[in-house]
């Protein structure tokens, strides 16, 4: 009995950490978006978080292939510990009323942070930005 129980229990534990870990790669896939301009920004906001009724105030946007983000977490556990040293395009999205969204593209330079899990980002930590 004791022993089926420990092999139940691997196999939930097991299972559990690959929802997570989906759950985290979805989160920076809504953040990662191939090319995106800073007028798509309402339109953008309502398809990746605007789905169930609210409004998002604030959201970034890595302009890159999710490829490209997951490569900067190769050997990386948890956060990482200082900015990338490659350079990405992103596009911030503040709310200015109802659902209705400013884009800002000016942050052309901009090096990134993130959560790492398994070598792949789970989470879009902040960013170090230049114009």
């Amino acid at each position: 009995k004791c022993e089926e129980s420990i092999q139940v229990a691997g196999f939930l534990l097991m299972v559990l950490s690959a929802v997570e870990l989906s759950e985290g790669q979805h989160a920076i896939e809504n953040n990662v978006i191939d090319s995106m301009t800073k007028e798509q920004c309402n339109d953008v906001m309502k398809e990746r978080f605007n789905k169930k009724g609210g409004c998002k105030y604030a959201e970034t946007f890595i302009i890159a292939s999710l490829q490209d983000v997951n490569d900067l977490c190769q050997n990386v556990k948890g956060i990482m510990p200082g900015f990338s040293k490659k350079i990405f395009k992103v596009v911030d999205c503040t709310k200015v009323k109802d659902c209705v969204y400013n884009g800002d593209d000016s942050h052309t330079k901009t090096q990134l942070k993130l959560e790492c899990k398994d070598n792949q980002a789970v989470r879009y930590v902040g960013a170090k930005r230049q114009i």
